[in-house]
């Protein structure tokens, strides 16, 4: 699938958009059910954008509007999160649900807590904006 960073793929259950906010800052939004063939999108996504960037890489994952997800799914995710690990800088993810919220805690612990946890929408905002500017002020 090619890259389409800033149009939302719809999906049977769910819907998935990834853009990039700045250089090394890609955000997802995801509503609705994670299957396989959303997950293979979204790392497709990811794959491109993180072979573009190199190292230092911020994430955020809007995943709100998320209510469950296929358990191979996960672990897809995961898998290709290890193999990456060392050329990210931090990943927030806002969520909700309570079978998301566990998976992003085994998840955490697999990425040396790479992962930054939101339950509420405004820490979740807040960090963006700060991660943006800390970037731009570095030279990208």
């Amino acid at each position: 699938m090619p890259l389409t960073l800033g149009r939302t793929a719809p999906f049977a259950n769910g819907e998935a958009h990834v853009e990039e906010a700045a250089p090394k800052i890609i955000v997802s939004v995801v509503t609705g059910y994670i299957d396989v063939a959303m997950m293979r999108h979204l790392l497709e996504q990811f794959e491109a954008w993180r072979a573009r960037n190199g190292e230092g890489l911020v994430s955020f994952h809007d995943l709100e509007g998320v209510t469950d997800y296929d358990p191979e799914a996960r672990r897809l995710l995961a898998a290709w999160v290890q193999r990456h690990r060392p050329q990210f800088r931090v990943a927030h993810i806002l969520v909700r649900s309570q079978a998301l919220a566990w998976g992003i805690r085994l998840l955490s612990t697999l990425t040396d807590r790479l992962i930054v946890a939101h339950s509420d929408r405004a820490s979740f905002d807040l960090a963006r904006p700060a991660s943006i500017k800390a970037r731009c002020s570095l030279g990208g």
